[in-house]
């Protein structure tokens, strides 16, 4: 009876949808992206067309099978290893595979792992330490089982987590990262009046003009993991930087185009005595996907590649080290897609005052958010 309920429900919701886009969503746990901002992606995708972007949580087993049905225009989440030849947008986050085991477990050559029913065919290929696999149907099962030592392992992605598991308490290797999307159907194309090309090449658009906004609580939680590190790295720019005149002067050579001046200028900015320690930086922390300083007016000191602007002044990570007196939470920015290294980065900038105390300028790093996170153990 619930069946047939449900069904007419959805089937009475069509009759008025030929202007809506109905979007079916699981309730995994994305972190820093939420129901609202895919919703304003899509919105901002379809906009010439007016379409109102509708969104349905389901539960996971019913996502499928109504879209099957053509209840759905869409659905997420898919990976893109499942949808390789059918219709979709990516990528909509990034997931990843984790294997986690008790911290004082010593490593196995071969793993007795726990792992999600629906899960338990896809994980298989992933480790070859994994001999068996258990499955069970929730994720407090899954720990409850690791912890009860029914397993050597537990297989989960970093979206199943829930807030209450600790990875702190866990030893936590990657496995595999996952793009992850939406999936879409042929009556999203037609009342788009897109081909898939136009509409992922709006979503990208979209997605990268996006700034995923982080509550301040997640903020600090990552603050307080990695400020001894940032401080630590600030500390060892001591300065004195070079300062100019007039810096519009370098920032006009800067965008000049293949000439002389401007291949001077940038080998100066990429090859001097702090870029040795930008390059030391990076290779300690491997979620560091851009570094550069500035100094106290915002020119461009140092960079380990070229950036799109030589006067960092007019941008948020120069005017949030103004008022200053430390590293702080606030100094932690928001997510955004990077187009170019297909990730979603994390902006954070850092102060730096000389031996006497003194403003000199400020560091910014641009980091992968899932190398941070794992890096430190942290969910989000």
């Amino acid at each position: 009876m619930i069946k047939y309920l449900f069904f007419f429900l959805f089937s009475l919701n069509l009759v008025y949808a030929a202007d809506k886009i109905l979007v079916g969503s699981t309730d995994s746990n994305l972190g820093f992206l939420k129901i609202g901002a895919i919703q304003n992606i899509l919105e901002c995708a379809v906009a010439e067309r007016k379409l109102q972007i509708k969104m349905i949580s389901l539960p996971k087993q019913r996502i499928k099978h109504s879209f099957n049905e053509e209840l759905l225009d869409a659905f997420y989440p898919i990976s893109l290893e499942e949808n390789k030849s059918d219709l979709g947008l990516f990528p909509l986050y990034i997931d990843e595979l984790l294997l986690i085991y008790r911290k004082d477990e010593k490593p196995f050559e071969k793993l007795n792992v726990g792992g999600l029913k629906e899960d338990i065919e896809y994980l298989k290929k992933f480790d070859k330490r994994i001999t068996k696999l258990y499955s069970v149907s929730s994720v407090d099962a899954l720990f409850g089982g690791l912890e009860r030592h029914r397993s050597d392992a537990v297989v989960v992605r970093r979206s199943q987590l829930t807030n209450e598991i600790n990875l702190k308490n866990y030893k936590v290797e990657s496995l595999h990262f996952e793009v992850m999307g939406l999936k879409v159907s042929n009556s999203f194309l037609r009342k788009t009046e897109l081909s898939i090309e136009q509409l992922n090449k709006k979503f990208i658009h979209c997605l990268s003009a996006m700034d995923f906004k982080l509550e301040n609580s997640k903020k600090e939680l990552i603050y307080n993991e990695l400020s001894k590190d940032f401080v630590e790295m600030s500390s060892r720019l001591l300065g004195p930087f070079p300062r100019y005149d007039n810096h519009s002067i370098q920032e006009k050579i800067w965008n000049s185009g293949d000439s002389k001046s401007r291949k001077e200028l940038v080998k100066s900015i990429l090859d001097n005595k702090y870029t040795r320690i930008l390059k030391s930086f990076k290779a300690k922390y491997k979620y560091i996907n851009e570094i550069f300083i500035f100094n106290k007016d915002g020119s461009l000191v140092s960079s380990l590649k070229e950036t799109s602007d030589f006067d960092q002044s007019d941008e948020d990570k120069f005017k949030l080290l103004l008022s200053s007196k430390s590293f702080e939470v606030k100094h932690i920015q928001n997510i955004y897609f990077d187009r170019s290294e297909e990730v979603f980065q994390l902006g954070i900038s850092i102060p730096i005052y000389d031996d006497k105390g003194l403003f000199i300028g400020g560091l910014y790093v641009a980091s992968d958010i899932n190398e941070l996170l794992l890096y430190y153990r942290l969910h989000l």
